[in-house]
């Protein structure tokens, strides 16, 4: 059993050198491993906001995307920025590194209405293996992530 508690979203978000949006907040969760099952290292693992997190689009994303289409854009436009009071995840994952992720996110923008809830329900596959490889920033989050722990011992 793996326990994350209390990542620094923002911190992720850097050591990844993601660009297209910002994340802060904390998350928590477990993340059961098993290596010797064939079919499954993770079976349903969970994460969980510690408190409220926040999502704020880089503003050329959010345009691009808006401009597409104005179903689209009407959906962009209440991501922008986006105050997120409960988050939640379910996280399967296989030996060769193909996860499967749902998630269910409730908030609210309030730049564009404090009454309206936002409530996104999410599923996303991805094949981690690839796109570690394909990103080339495995070193780098292994470094960050091993400078954490030993921060903490």
């Amino acid at each position: 059993m793996f326990t994350v508690e209390g990542v620094d979203l923002s911190e992720l978000v850097t050591a990844l050198k993601i660009k297209q949006f910002a994340l802060s907040g904390k998350m928590s969760g477990v993340l059961p491993l098993d290596f010797t099952d064939p079919n499954k290292m993770i079976t349903r693992g969970q994460l969980r906001n510690d408190k409220s997190l926040t999502l704020r689009l880089d503003q050329q994303l959010a345009d691009e995307l808006a401009q597409r289409n104005m179903a689209q854009g009407s959906v962009v436009n209440w991501l922008r920025y986006l105050e997120i009071s409960r988050a939640y995840a379910s996280v399967d994952m296989t030996p060769q590194g193909e996860m499967a992720l749902l998630a269910h996110i409730e908030g609210k923008n309030s730049t564009r209405s404090r009454q309206k809830p936002v409530i996104l329900n999410y599923r996303h596959w991805q094949d981690l293996s690839q796109l570690w490889q394909s990103l080339r920033f495995g070193g780098t989050v292994q470094d960050t992530l091993e400078q954490r722990a030993n921060e903490r011992e």
